[in-house]
């Protein structure tokens, strides 16, 4: 949405509401408007986020009850029409509407996720260094433990401890993704309100993108790790299931942020993600 600066230059303004106008009128008069339909500006909000907020938060039903989609003079009342997953035709004498397809929506998606990959390398590039510089401390501090054969409660403490802090390097990816959610959760829902696409189709683009990332930092570490440390399984076995945790605490975060009423409060529950596994590791710390 645009800033204040941006907003307070416009002349006129036009808001739509799952294909419908809900507001219509010029810029100085829209926090008039919103009090006149009993949704007073707060002082702390701009009018453009309040806008944006309005037409998030409150069902359609409550909407029309307090006076939006009230139509205007020029354009008369404004017909109500289902125009999800629709496809407009710029001719102005016919309107063809056909539906759009998944395969649509995920080729859109998929082009866009990956613009947005490559605009946000300030982002990508420490995660990935952050992959790099942790499995080298790790394969320094647990170099040649599993070449040892377990003849002692400390060789295995050392065995099982250095496969214990493997799978928590997977923990690492779990507050940026966190970050990244909190921020794109209200693209997505004003997306998801106005029609533009499916949650399945969004899921599955993201899901795909962070697999990919997650398998990339999988065979950093352990390519960095498995000769360093003497793993005696299989390579691919053990990048797999790093994967494997590493979706999973990356799931349990975007949940939290799925969760809570407001998306910036989310980050104060991270600790509920990477606490739980971090009770274990002093069970690996030889003890005379």
């Amino acid at each position: 949405h645009p800033s204040v600066w941006m907003f307070n230059k416009l002349d006129q303004v036009i808001l739509m509401h799952r294909g419908r106008v809900m507001v219509e009128g010029l810029v100085k008069d829209i926090p008039t408007i919103f009090e006149k339909h009993g949704y007073p500006v707060p002082t702390t909000e701009s009018p453009s986020d309040w806008m944006l907020t309005v037409s998030q938060k409150t069902n359609v039903t409550q909407l029309e009850k307090d006076g939006f989609f009230g139509g205007n003079e020029r354009h008369g009342q404004i017909q109500k029409v289902n125009r999800r997953n629709q496809v407009f035709a710029p001719n102005k004498t016919e309107t063809l509407v056909r539906p759009v397809s998944s395969l649509e929506e995920l080729k859109i998606l998929f082009e866009r996720d990956w613009k947005h990959t490559l605009r946000d390398r300030d982002a990508m590039i420490p995660r990935l260094l952050i992959s790099i510089l942790g499995s080298a401390v790790f394969a320094i501090v647990f170099a040649k433990v599993a070449d040892n054969v377990i003849d002692s409660v400390t060789d295995f403490m050392s065995q099982a401890g250095a496969l214990f802090f493997f799978f928590l390097c997977a923990s690492v990816a779990a507050p940026s993704l966190m970050v990244d959610a909190i921020h794109e959760r209200p693209l997505f829902e004003r997306e998801f309100r106005t029609g533009h696409f499916r949650i399945w189709t969004y899921v599955f683009v993201k899901a795909v993108r962070e697999i990919l990332i997650f398998l990339l930092e999988g065979v950093i570490i352990t390519s960095m790790s498995y000769s360093a440390i003497g793993f005696q399984g299989r390579y691919w076995y053990l990048t797999l299931t790093f994967v494997i945790f590493t979706w999973s605490f990356s799931s349990a975060a975007v949940t939290l942020v799925a969760m809570v009423s407001d998306p910036a409060r989310a980050t104060d529950y991270i600790g509920l993600v990477l606490f739980p596994q971090s009770l274990f590791c002093g069970f690996f710390v030889a003890v005379s």
